[in-house]
């Protein structure tokens, strides 16, 4: 009897923060639903009118193309640089490991704010996009380190030596054994990183200037001077990439499963 009431309250518990967390973003999706010119919720007259003005202003789409740009560029960054350090994170002997691991997580403690404002004080001469798009990996490497790190350490060694012992050079192990095995990590790390980048807002902050501003700054400036329902369309748009991502990477995990893949997708919360 107990248990049973102690499984219900967890379900209770669980709706309960489901519920929680959803009202924002259906609250933001109905107000980009207005027709009004001002933020309203339930949305009056509901139409696409807003997402029409945003897909036909050219600030707000040079925003947009320009944060999924540098989200692009800072996960193919992250990841390689995640890749290479997971490699030598578990596979070396090297001394001073965990060091090297806790000096790789430090972008997840360190509050981001701390971050640009180092990255700013330190390479404000240096190319504004170039900056913005390292800034952004770095915010994003620590995630894709611990989902790579988690993946190297399921993929079975002895397939690499057996491939070794038949004359394989390292270059094609890597290729042929270690990455292909290592595909749905891969995939998990990316869309991940990509997701940390494409939100971030303190390195935009700190780099940005007229002619470059990322999607989260164009968001915070239309906020200080009035709440409009194209911000809330905007928004909503966010949310719906950052759910596509979420489903693919749960796509990815279900085909390696029914492919028998030595390696599923790992996330942060699972990838002890």
């Amino acid at each position: 009897m107990s248990n049973r009431i102690g499984r219900i309250a967890i379900a209770v518990y669980s709706v309960l923060v489901i519920v929680f967390l959803a009202i924002p973003m259906i609250i933001i999706t109905g107000v980009s639903l207005g027709s009004t010119s001002y933020a309203t919720f339930p949305p009056v007259d509901p139409s696409l009118q807003w997402y029409a003005d945003i897909a036909a202003d050219p600030y707000w789409m040079d925003s947009l193309l320009l944060s999924l740009g540098v989200a692009a560029a800072a996960a193919v960054i992250a990841v390689a640089l995640a890749f290479a350090l997971s490699m030598v994170l578990v596979r070396s002997k090297i001394r001073f490991k965990r060091a090297l691991y806790t000096l790789v997580l430090l972008p997840l403690i360190i509050p981001k704010l701390v971050t640009a404002v180092a990255l700013y004080d330190t390479y404000y001469a240096v190319d504004q996009m170039m900056m913005i798009v390292a800034g952004h990996a770095i915010v994003a490497i620590s995630t894709a380190v611990i989902i790579m790190s988690a993946t190297i350490r399921s993929v079975d060694q002895n397939l690499e030596r057996a491939a070794w012992t038949m004359g394989a050079s390292r270059f094609r192990v890597l290729t042929k054994i270690t990455l292909p095995l290592a595909a749905p990590g891969l995939i998990a790390a990316f869309i991940l990183s990509f997701l940390a980048s494409f939100d971030e807002f303190f390195i935009g902050l700190f780099f940005s200037s007229p002619d470059v501003v990322t999607l989260p700054i164009r968001i915070f400036t239309a906020l200080t001077h009035q709440v409009s329902p194209a911000v809330a369309a905007v928004s909503t748009v966010m949310i719906l990439i950052v759910a596509i991502a979420l489903l693919l990477i749960v796509i990815f995990n279900k085909s390696a499963s029914r492919k028998g893949a030595s390696t599923k997708v790992q996330l942060p919360g699972n990838a002890g």
